[in-house]
């Protein structure tokens, strides 16, 4: 068996992980100072955790999009060196904890086996570059982003303009207009927009929510899919040269476009891109044609329970006759023996495309649609194919004082508990029962009331960094359980009860999340109101979210 440090065929790779491993004997030894090893190992996304002596890693996973053989390669490395046990963030990494920092730069290097990093997935880097889950079969799309994201991760890791700013920076990519990246809360967001026959992006910067949310502004409206990449470096040139870096709770870009005004910091990121950047990055764009050429038997399955997952967790691609199936995930942690084996699921039934969401839960895609019913029956038998992607049930939490070195309560108790007076009042009231008709399919004029996607979840829970000075991250983990309809019993059919005041509130709870969020800004204008400088406990050792 060769050494790990042999096996590496990218020399800057293996350069990484034996720097990893030189730092922390150096560390150990006593000859580099702490807050300069902080800085390393959160680069390298290694983090402190609550529990003495082990460690969390997060594995960046760029836009949620993982293979079977990368699912198999976590799985495989979180036996060997964590608890077994993955968990899925809100920006589309994974988690494994209970790991020894000597072990680290093993465990990286077995990872890179498959083309997988840890670098800056933490730490004041840009972060991992999230995108819509549906890039690539949403028919709603202009173009598919995915190679503009991974063009955009691949330009920007290692980049030394982004390796030590005042701040992190976190991007996203939606796929459409309805932004289900949640771009406008995000430092820098692109929106896909084809101008006179070409391509490009919308792009927003200084979003952000936490204690002082504030919707990111237009610096673009449209700039080429060639120039989009240099003209995020000018921004990021700008932010690393006039950020904040004394006072972390205010060095995020949303504070400097608010202290020099947007007018100000639009100027000096146009005076930068037109000093150094009159090049263009050329990115080939590809269209995702993964799918499976396996034909299952169309009659398994199909019952009322199917019908309603059909209706809630499957959603139309813009290929015909392809579909993606959406995988509610228990509080964002799945099992490595269940990960291996829904690897299977995914080689048998989507060609090998499965993205992690924002939601923290799993979409399948590139599905035939005559192959669902064989799918639902595999997906039941790992006990996945509970009704509840994104929805009121599929809760977002953080992992709080499970594991969190800031945690002050037991937040992925509370999610589950929550979920249970969810789905037990639901059951009460029948909520769901009278989206079905007499028949047991579902009433196609009602079924848009189901709709209740986490990221509202994700906008109100994923970084509060205001309040946590030195905070290092705002992943958060859900709680996915099925929801739960009563039938009646006079028959075996499901009786459409009458609309009652428990339904009505229930709708609004399920009602999108951006008619929500608009509701919610319109009342709440961006709050304005500076925090009395000195008045947060400061906790400079890193967490994991809140």
């Amino acid at each position: 068996m060769k050494s790990f440090r042999t096996e590496i065929e990218d020399p800057i790779v293996e350069y990484d992980i034996l720097d990893l491993e030189r730092k922390i004997f150096a560390f150990k030894e006593g000859k580099m100072d702490e807050e300069k090893f902080r800085s390393l190992r959160l680069a390298r996304g290694v983090y402190g955790q609550r529990q003495q002596g082990v460690q969390m890693v997060r594995i960046k996973i760029p836009y949620g999009k993982c293979s079977a053989n990368q699912l198999r390669r976590i799985a495989q490395v979180s036996d060997e060196y964590s608890n077994g046990n993955l968990h899925i963030t809100t920006r589309q990494d994974i988690q494994i904890h209970y790991v020894s920092l000597d072990r680290t730069p093993e465990l990286w290097a077995e990872l890179e086996q498959d083309d997988i990093t840890l670098r800056e997935a933490c730490g004041n880097t840009i972060r991992n570059v999230t995108a819509s889950a549906m890039s690539g079969g949403d028919p709603n799309e202009p173009f598919d982003v995915t190679p503009y994201a991974k063009a955009f991760f691949e330009y920007f890791l290692r980049n030394p303009i982004c390796q030590d700013m005042g701040r992190k920076i976190k991007i996203a990519f939606s796929s459409s207009v309805k932004d289900d990246a949640i771009t406008f809360t995000h430092d820098i967001g692109f929106i896909p927009v084809v101008q006179n026959g070409a391509r490009g992006f919308k792009m927003l910067v200084g979003g952000g929510i936490g204690a002082q949310p504030r919707v990111a502004d237009v610096i673009q409206e449209f700039i080429s899919v060639e120039e989009f990449i240099p003209f995020t470096e000018a921004v990021v040139r700008v932010f690393d040269q006039y950020g904040e870096r004394n006072r972390r709770n205010k060095a995020r870009m949303k504070f400097l476009i608010k202290e020099q005004g947007f007018e100000a910091f639009n100027n000096r990121v146009q005076e930068v891109y037109k000093a150094i950047f009159p090049k263009k990055i050329e990115v080939v764009p590809t269209e995702n044609t993964t799918v499976s050429t396996a034909n299952f038997d169309a009659d398994k399955a199909v019952d009322i329970h199917f019908a309603k997952w059909k209706e809630i967790n499957v959603f139309p691609q813009k290929q015909d006759g392809l579909v993606a199936v959406g995988i509610a995930i228990d509080r964002g942690d799945i099992s490595s023996d269940k990960a291996r084996a829904l690897a299977e699921v995914v080689d048998s039934f989507c060609g090998d495309d499965l993205r992690f969401t924002i939601g923290q839960s799993i979409l399948l895609r590139g599905i035939k649609e005559a192959n669902l019913p064989a799918l639902y029956q595999a997906l039941q038998e790992l006990d996945l194919a509970k009704a509840g992607y994104h929805k009121i049930n599929d809760i977002v939490a953080c992992p709080g004082t499970d594991t969190c070195n800031l945690g002050i309560a037991s937040s992925m108790g509370l999610a589950a508990e929550l979920q249970r007076v969810i789905e037990e009042e639901t059951a009460k009231t029948d909520a769901f029962a009278w989206l079905i008709d007499g028949d047991g399919e579902v009433e196609e004029e009602e079924s848009n009331v189901v709709v209740e996607d986490k990221e509202n979840n994700v906008v109100e829970d994923e970084e509060k960094e205001q309040n946590e000075k030195g905070q290092e991250e705002e992943e958060e983990v859900d709680d996915s359980t099925e929801r739960k309809t009563t039938p009646s019993k006079s028959d075996n059919s499901i009786t459409v009860k009458s609309r009652t005041a428990s339904h009505e509130a229930f709708d609004w709870l399920m009602s999108p999340v951006s008619e929500k969020h608009t509701q919610m800004l319109n009342n709440n204008p961006i709050v304005e109101e500076e925090a009395e400088e000195g008045s947060r406990n400061v906790m400079e050792e890193e967490g994991v979210v809140l």
